[in-house]
């Protein structure tokens, strides 16, 4: 927890120093998002990479008809060995 208000200190006195010397406001908050997201997508990827594919067949699923999205899953097999003889 301490580390947490040291941080906050420090972006606080950061932001502080960055907006005193001319920088837009809004460019600070994008930049601000921006390194937040980058910072987060490595953990996000590792602890919810199961998550994505179920929600890329969701999608997909809404852009296209139950039969296609059928014949998709059972065509994965097929897919994974045709790749298997290229790449052995």
């Amino acid at each position: 927890m301490v580390l947490v208000q040291l941080y906050q200190t420090g972006l606080v006195l950061l932001s502080k120093v960055v907006v005193g010397h001319g920088m837009f406001v809004f460019a600070l908050v994008t930049y601000r998002s921006a390194f937040g997201a980058a910072f987060l997508l490595p953990f996000a990827l590792i602890c919810e990479r199961y998550a994505v594919p179920i929600n890329l067949y969701y999608n997909g699923l809404r852009d296209t008809t139950p039969s296609y999205a059928i014949i998709f899953l059972n065509i994965i097999p097929l897919i994974i060995f045709i790749l298997s003889l290229i790449f052995r």
